[in-house]
């Protein structure tokens, strides 16, 4: 595969004041200056762009009236719990999965130590094979 080219942005970086008056000229209501800039600044303007795009007006960069700062942190944050929640139920699936494996290979094997036991795994390189 060829490397990829460069990408160069053109565009200067503003400060978080100057994100949110960008915000603001496109149409997005901030009941609170001082909350929104904390949490551009701990966020990020970008991180935040990703929930925004459904309360654009098709066709444009600005919000569809009446659009408030709240209602995109508020997508924001519905994204972060469901993840928690995802992550949360991948964990209990990883820890039951490893629970069955160690106890049915402990059983198999009758060796409590069975996975210190080079015998129970492929050598994966032609390095560690030979050896």
């Amino acid at each position: 595969m060829p490397p990829r080219p460069t990408r160069y942005f053109t565009k200067p970086a503003i400060d978080f004041t100057q994100q949110l008056q960008k915000l603001q000229a496109r149409g997005l209501v901030v009941a609170d200056e001082p909350r929104a800039l904390r949490y551009l600044a701990n966020i990020s303007y970008y991180r935040l762009s990703g929930y925004w795009g459904s309360f654009l007006t098709p066709g444009t960069s600005h919000f569809q009236p009446g659009t408030t700062f709240d209602d995109i942190l508020r997508r924001y944050q519905f994204d972060k719990q469901l993840r928690l929640l995802c992550l949360e139920a991948i964990e209990r699936l990883e820890i039951s999965f490893r629970t069955q494996i160690i106890y049915h290979i402990t059983r198999y094997t009758g060796d409590n130590n069975w996975y210190e036991q080079a015998r129970f795994f492929k050598r994966s390189t032609p390095a560690e094979q030979a050896a």
